[in-house]
C-alpha cells in the first residue's frame, strides 16, 4: 500500500489487497505524529525538542477496497504536553469506516541544571554543584534553571539529592535579614511615609516578604526586604 500526504490528511493508495483494506499500525502512528507536529509548530520554546509517542497497537482491517484517508483531530482541550487523546478517522470514498481514540504522549526535552551531589538545606548554590544536561522536563511544573548565572544569591530551600533537576521549589534567596534582627520599618500609607523600629520574625532575602513586629505597637506586619536593615511595609 502506497502512502501519500494531502495537507494534514494521509492517503493510503490501495494495491494488491483485494477487497480487504488493511491500515497498518505504522500508518496510524505516522498520521498522528504529523498532526501533532503541525499543531506544535511555532509553539515550542527555543533550545527545546520534543518526541511523540503514539499508543496504538495493531493493524486495522476495514473490509472494503479503495484508497484510505486517515484524518486526525483533537477531542480534548488538553495541550500536546504529556499524554492526551486524538480522534483518528479512517475513510474510504468519503465515508468513515472506523473511528479510533488514540492516546499520544508528547515529551519535551531541554538542557537544564542537574545536581552533581546532594545539597543540604541552606547551602549557597555554586556552579560546581550542577551540570547542564538534557532531561525530560515534561512533568516539571515548578520551573527549572538553564543558566549558571541565575544561581547568584540563591540557596537551597530544602534538601536536594544527587542527579536531580534544580527547580524553583528547591530555591530561595540567601537571607540578608535574619530572625531577631532589629530593622528599620518604612511604613507607606497613601502619600505618607513613616519610619519606625521593628524586629524581624523570619529570615528573608532581598525582595521577599517576611513577618515583622512593630516595636512601638507590638503589631505583626508583613514587610518587603529592601536591604539588610530595612523593610518596606505597605498599609
Amino acid at each position: 500500500m502506497k502512502v501519500i500526504t494531502v495537507g494534514a490528511i494521509i492517503v493510503l493508495l490501495g494495491g494488491g489487497i483485494g477487497a480487504q483494506n488493511l491500515v497498518s499500525e505504522q500508518a496510524v502512528h505516522q498520521a498522528v505524529k504529523r498532526f501533532v507536529r503541525a499543531e506544535l509548530e511555532g509553539r515550542v520554546e527555543p533550545q527545546q525538542r520534543f518526541e511523540i509517542f503514539t499508543r496504538w497497537q495493531g493493524d486495522i482491517e476495514l473490509g472494503v477496497g479503495g484508497d484510505v484517508e486517515i484524518s486526525v483531530r483533537r477531542i480534548s482541550v488538553q495541550p500536546f504536553h504529556g499524554p492526551t487523546v486524538v480522534r483518528v478517522e479512517l475513510q474510504v470514498a468519503g465515508e468513515t469506516r472506523r473511528a479510533l481514540t488514540v492516546t499520544v504522549d508528547t515529551r519535551f526535552f531541554k538542557e537544564v541544571l542537574v545536581t552533581t551531589r546532594g545539597i543540604r538545606r541552606g547551602e549557597d548554590f555554586r556552579a560546581d554543584m550542577f551540570e547542564l544536561i538534557e532531561r525530560d522536563i515534561t512533568a516539571e511544573k515548578d520551573g527549572y534553571f538553564t543558566d549558571f548565572e541565575a544561581l547568584a544569591g540563591l540557596q537551597a530551600k530544602r534538601p536536594l539529592g544527587f542527579d536531580r533537576i534544580l527547580t524553583h521549589r528547591y530555591v530561595e534567596k540567601v537571607p540578608v535579614v535574619h530572625r531577631g534582627d532589629e530593622v528599620q520599618l518604612v511604613v507607606v500609607t497613601g502619600n505618607m511615609r513613616i519610619s519606625t523600629l521593628g524586629i524581624a520574625l523570619q529570615d528573608g532575602g532581598l525582595g521577599t516578604r517576611i513577618r515583622v513586629r512593630n516595636v512601638d505597637s507590638g503589631k505583626i506586619l508583613q514587610g518587603e526586604v529592601v536591604d539588610s536593615t530595612t523593610l518596606k511595609v505597605t498599609l
